[in-house]
């Protein structure tokens, strides 16, 4: 799975009171890098680190004014817990 097959998924979130972003796991999508299972636990806290920048840099709010939910599809759910572990 790539972020590209969200793309249903962002129409349903549209109509939400939330926000959706999607980040591709190392080597797909439009990620770089070579995929190893070793990084992806610590590229999803990367990630999760570089969201207040990232909202910032596009004049959003930080904190959130709402809860932020992690969801992950199939490895990702995986991925997702070892957030909130």
């Amino acid at each position: 799975e790539v972020c590209e097959e969200y793309a249903h998924w962002a129409r349903l979130y549209q109509t939400l009171p939330c926000s959706f972003l999607v980040f591709d796991f190392r080597a797909y999508g439009w990620s770089t890098g070579s995929p190893e299972v070793n990084c992806l636990a610590p590229d999803a806290a990367d990630c999760m680190l570089q969201l207040p920048e990232l909202l910032r840099r596009y004049q959003l709010p930080w904190p959130w004014p709402a809860p932020v939910v992690l969801m992950g599809r199939s490895l990702g759910s995986a991925v997702a817990g070892s957030l909130i572990g």
